[in-house]
């Protein structure tokens, strides 16, 4: 019997013991609060929105019978926790009571925070069956985010710019910039429309650096695009505190998009003219497109224009260079430069002159713009005699990038080069025949070159580079070739006929020819050619000879006769 008792004894302080442990163990739980953000979607959650990370909430408790959402005067929170990428946080051992939920803080971009609740450890099952001691609790944020265009254009074309890329950057305190992830689904490369959009913006400054452009645009990761996105606060939420700004409902200002224009320099090369020092200082100006011909000797003029970038003061370099083909030759002391039409102070450049051509430096690049040209003339001699094209090459070498803090160590540049239009130069040769085109080559016939028919009837013949009439002597083959001729229409005139020898022994000349030759030099006909033909004239008797004896001897016998009947007439009057 006693043993009885004392079993069961046993059996009640276990049953106490288990149920004493039941008890304490649901005397305390958890709250979980998933935060879910309505700007922006994502299918994979449930329900359907991103989740919001950055989110703090604070945890109060407060009497049982409390039923203010407000703060607690002078209360401290049991806990403060921030919700990380899963947009979660979980607030555990928490003794049965009731508890203040206030969301404290919010990312910028979020314009309307959810309502300060109260939530009682445990909670009643929505069926009334049964105690919830773990809360969840799934709140959503209304946000908005900003969104800011950039557009890039060609100075010269208007067109837009693709391939140009920016780094976002973000400003802190001061003027302090870090730089800013764009989401995943945001490029910062502008598009074939020369734009990049950047976009999920939260309240803050902003600005975009370019990093890379295409060839032949200069870098300029001074310059930045700085705008604003901002906030503007509304008017107090039902059921919310008005003296806190986290009570406040905000909407979004999106700042205006801009655009700016990037000068891709450029440069021209053209022939402006070609003088003939021989000719009486004779210079001829050339139209653009036209067909540039000279003759050896002539001076050729040129002129370089090349487009100023917009940062043109911040580059270490910026030349123009002049390279001559062979053929060509500098002269001397030629080169002037200018901005626009007028000429530049000789203190902001340099030149240096070498057997092919010219070097123009800036050194002071003070005070230029992109609205500038820079322009540099400059005169070659035509060198070369034998037929042929020749070329001046110009060369625009620059800086590509533009360095923070520019002192001169931005020495990788990009360059590029045109042709000027070819200056041509062709050929005559004449081929000395007798009697017909297949007869005999006649070697020494003289013959000179003149530039018109007037010219020629008046003797007035084409001078070559030393000022002496160019002769064309036909050689033993019978031929004679004058070279270094610019294209034009040519007389050729014989001043002098071959000779030959006469069946009798004696030396003749062949007919001298009266009226010119006329022979074209195009770029159609560089080396032209005529066939002169030869004939043999009559002969008079030879000096000396029984033919002349004859006239001498009547000659004398006419002047006898004429002075006997000169004396009788003058006896007979007397």
């Amino acid at each position: 019997m006693k043993v009885r008792k004392i079993v069961s004894l046993l059996i009640v302080m276990v049953l106490l013991f288990s149920a004493f442990s039941i008890v304490n163990a649901a005397t305390t739980g958890s709250i979980t609060i998933t935060k879910y953000n309505t700007g922006k979607v994502d299918s994979g959650n449930d329900p359907a929105y991103e989740k919001l990370p950055g989110v703090t909430f604070q945890l109060y408790a407060v009497n049982a019978d409390e039923t203010s959402t407000a703060i607690p005067s002078g209360a401290s929170p049991l806990q403060e926790l921030v919700t990380g990428t899963n947009g979660q946080v979980v607030f555990t051992n928490l003794p049965e009571g009731r508890y203040l939920v206030v969301e404290s803080n919010a990312p910028a971009n979020v314009t309307d925070r959810i309502s300060n609740f109260l939530v009682d450890i445990p909670m009643t099952s929505a069926d009334g069956s049964s105690n919830e001691y773990d809360v969840v609790v799934n709140p959503k944020n209304d946000t908005v985010y900003g969104e800011y265009t950039l557009t890039v254009t060609d100075k010269e074309t208007t067109n837009p710019i693709p391939n140009v890329e920016y780094k976002l950057q973000v400003k802190g305190t001061g003027d302090t910039w870090t730089d800013y992830p764009v989401p995943n689904d945001v490029s910062l490369v502008s598009g074939a429309d020369g734009k990049v959009t950047v976009t999920g913006l939260p309240k803050g400054t902003y600005r975009l650096v370019e990093v890379s452009v295409p060839a032949g645009y200069v870098l300029d990761n001074e310059t930045t695009y700085e705008f604003e996105v901002s906030k503007v606060a509304g008017t107090g939420a039902s059921g919310k505190s008005s003296e806190t700004d986290i009570n406040q409902a905000q909407t979004l200002t999106n700042p205006d998009s801009s655009s700016y224009t990037k000068l891709k320099p450029t440069i021209t090369n053209v022939v402006t003219g070609v003088s003939r020092t021989n000719e009486s200082g004779r210079y001829y100006p050339v139209a653009s497109g036209e067909t540039v011909s000279a003759a050896t000797g002539d001076k050729i003029s040129f002129e370089a224009v090349s487009t100023v970038p917009e940062t043109i003061e911040d580059m270490a370099t910026y030349t123009t260079g002049i390279v001559l083909d062979s053929g060509l030759a500098p002269v001397a002391n030629s080169v002037k430069v200018y901005v626009n039409d007028t000429e530049m102070d000789s203190s902001k450049y340099t030149v240096t002159e070498n057997a092919d051509g010219y070097l123009v430096t800036i050194t002071d690049k003070t005070g230029l713009t992109d609205t500038d040209k820079i322009k540099v003339t400059y005169d070659a001699t035509l060198t070369a005699s034998n037929p042929g094209t020749y070329r001046s090459v110009a060369t625009l070498t620059y800086s590509n990038a533009v360095i923070s803090g520019v002192d001169g160590t931005n020495t990788t540049t990009t360059a590029v080069s045109v042709a000027s239009a070819p200056i041509a130069t062709g050929s005559l040769t004449v081929t000395k025949a007798a009697e017909n085109e297949s007869g005999a080559r006649l070697p020494n016939a003289e013959f000179k070159l003149a530039s018109s028919q007037a010219n020629a009837s008046a003797g007035n013949y084409i001078k070559d580079a030393s000022g002496a009439e160019i002769v064309l002597t036909t050689n033993a083959s019978g031929t004679a070739t004058a070279n270094g001729l610019e294209y034009g229409t040519y007389y050729l005139v014989e001043t002098k006929a071959p000779t030959y020898q006469d069946t009798d022994g004696s030396t003749k000349s062949y007919k001298l020819l009266t009226s010119a030759t006329t022979v074209v030099i195009s770029a159609a006909n560089p080396n032209a050619s005529a066939t002169v033909i030869n004939s043999k004239g009559t002969t008079l008797p030879l000096t000396g000879g029984i033919g002349a004896l004859i006239f001498i001897i009547l000659g004398l016998l006419f002047v006898i006769i004429g002075i006997n009947i000169f004396k009788k007439d003058k006896k007979e009057a007397e």
